[in-house]
């Protein structure tokens, strides 16, 4: 057993949990790439979706190579593949090509990501979220019971309602632990029919919330959803209603 807190320290999986796993000891060589000596010849199998495997283009991000490097990788029936790319190092010389038996796709980076299974086929379960009531209104799907934090495939939704004479301010607060570019929580607006991302760091400091100008009452939908693997603390989010 042993803490990773290299993850946290990087921001791509913002866990503050213990896991298990396991060390290799590989031969560093600048022109080697991260854990292709256990899959390059032979496929790496994944056995189930707790497993991560983290794979990188370079040992250095300013790291040259002077050939490919190469990864293979299985999994069991009923799985697909999920990559998530968490460094992107723009070189139009690098390309990265995923392929398996049915997709194709290139992309020039030189990058850092890792590597889990999904189910093809599951169930959405109850993302367990829970909201309070009043002026300030908590909506959030942290359990401090649960140190394994949100289900995988879970999703749960929201409403506020603006009245006329009133604004919703609506914080993110630093509680706030999502698997990034998997994990989502987002809000849609009737006024500008979109849904919008509130796991973005633009919307850190916070969002404010108006009725429509003619008086009538603004609602906004939110929606928690999660992927398939990498579950993570979860979200909270403080709504603040102020009469004007």
């Amino acid at each position: 057993m042993f803490s990773w807190s290299n993850y946290n320290e990087r921001n791509y999986l913002r866990y503050p949990y213990e896991f298990q796993g396991f060390v290799i000891h590989d031969v560093w060589n600048q022109d080697y790439c991260f854990l292709e000596s256990v899959s390059k010849d032979s496929p790496f199998l994944f056995e189930n979706e707790s497993q991560i495997l983290y794979i990188r283009s370079s040992y250095f991000e300013i790291g040259r190579r002077d050939r490919s490097c190469k990864w293979k990788f299985s999994a069991p029936d009923g799985y697909g593949f999920k990559i998530v790319v968490a460094e992107l190092y723009l070189n139009s010389d690098i390309l990265l090509a995923v392929t398996n038996s049915t997709n194709y796709y290139i992309v020039k980076i030189e990058f850092g990501a890792y590597i889990t299974i999904v189910k093809t086929k599951f169930k959405i379960v109850d993302a367990k979220c829970t909201a309070t009531g009043g002026d300030i209104n908590v909506w959030t799907n942290i359990n401090y019971l649960n140190p394994n934090g949100y289900p995988n495939n879970a999703l749960c939704l929201y409403e506020i309602a603006v009245p006329k004479n009133t604004f919703i301010s609506a914080l993110r607060t630093d509680e706030f632990q999502e698997e990034i570019n998997a994990d989502t929580t987002t809000y849609y607006d009737e006024y500008s029919e979109t849904w919008h991302d509130w796991s973005d760091d633009d919307l850190k400091g916070g969002q404010v919330f108006l009725p429509y100008s003619n008086g009538t009452t603004r609602k906004i939908k939110w929606k928690f959803s999660s992927d398939g693997s990498v579950r993570n603390g979860g979200f909270r989010i403080e709504f603040n209603k102020i009469c004007t």
